[in-house]
């Protein structure tokens, strides 16, 4: 692929012949996580008629819209809750949550707030590179056909 379009249209002095792409890692795609359609029909689908049902919804709502480990949520009390400023107090919250953020356009600097990260490379941890979300965000080069050098 020849990447010195640029160049020859006269648009920049220097050429560019290549450059870096994202390094990828083997297995290194976005945290695997449940369509939110689907998250959305587990917590439908339980009966809610008694304590155990109410529980059970109370932890599951918690690990999808917040983002909490099981073991966050056990280790949930009574004093975790501020109800004169109606916090609920959890020291981190993950992955499907940081993901799901940044699918709906939240920038990394806010959710690394949000996840409590002190630096960006914290978050980064969080937020792994989804190349094919990249590549469907590609914009062709002008003057070519369907972006592809012949």
């Amino acid at each position: 692929m020849r990447f010195s379009y640029a160049h020859d249209a006269g648009l920049v002095r220097d050429r560019l012949d290549g450059f870096d792409t994202p390094r990828t890692y083997r297995d290194d795609l976005p945290p695997r996580a449940l369509p939110w359609p689907t998250v959305l029909q587990l917590l439908r689908s339980i009966e809610c008629t008694n304590r155990a049902g109410w529980r059970d919804l109370c932890i599951l709502h918690l690990i999808a819209y917040y983002g909490l480990r099981p073991g966050e949520v056990v280790a949930l009390r009574l004093d975790s809750i501020d109800w004169e400023r109606e916090l609920l107090h959890v020291y981190r919250l993950r992955h499907t949550f940081a993901m799901r953020l940044l699918a709906r356009g939240v920038g990394m600097k806010a959710i690394g707030d949000v996840l409590g990260h002190h630096s960006f490379y914290g978050t980064s941890a969080y937020l792994r590179l989804d190349v094919t979300m990249l590549r469907s965000v590609a914009l062709a080069v002008p003057g070519r056909a369907g972006g592809r050098h012949a």
